[in-house]
């Protein structure tokens, strides 16, 4: 979905997917939250194969943009149990 996201106009390197972490301890929850995202994205690709590059684009800005959000108005502190 990434790939064809990027064809759309998605930006994995963008500032819209980054998020700058305080510490390093954030990567083993990181490696979690990628497999969350990555069974996330494998279920909306296979639901909608045939969804445009645009398309993916637009669902992965929503993606990135959903998880921004609810990252910054978490009361724990990433990387902190």
């Amino acid at each position: 979905m990434v790939r064809l996201g990027a064809r759309g106009g998605f930006n994995m390197n963008g500032v819209r997917n980054g998020m700058p972490l305080r510490n390093h301890s954030w990567s083993i929850r990181h490696r979690r939250y990628n497999k969350v995202v990555e069974r996330l994205l494998n279920r909306d690709m296979k639901a909608n194969p045939n969804m445009s590059p645009r398309q993916a684009a637009d669902r992965l800005h929503y993606y990135a943009d959903r998880a921004r959000r609810i990252l910054t108005n978490s009361t724990r502190q990433l990387g902190k149990k």
